[in-house]
């Protein structure tokens, strides 16, 4: 989106025991000289499976993270993010 920022999506699908499943993620992000800024999410039908998953785990249906990030020029940055994410029957 030129100046403004990045902006993704994805699609995945899967099959297995419990059915066909699908997963959609989408985000956006910016960084300048000022701030940064990230939003991603991610979303998974219940019939969704992922391989390398933990055996007893409940599989993550929903994820989103927010992220905010501000420059102190020689000394670094200073960043603050919000993970939110919610498992299988939650």
């Amino acid at each position: 989106m030129g100046r403004i920022g990045v902006v993704n999506a994805s699609l995945a699908g899967s099959h297995g025991d419990a059915g066909t499943g699908r997963l959609i993620a989408y985000g956006f992000e910016r960084q300048g000289r000022e701030f940064s800024f990230s939003l991603h999410s991610q979303l998974a039908d219940d019939t969704f499976s992922q391989i390398g998953l933990q055996p007893g785990l409940p599989p993550r249906r929903r994820q989103d993270i927010v992220s905010v990030g501000l420059p102190f020029g020689r000394f670094g940055s200073f960043a603050l993010s919000r993970i939110s994410q919610k498992a299988a029957g939650q």
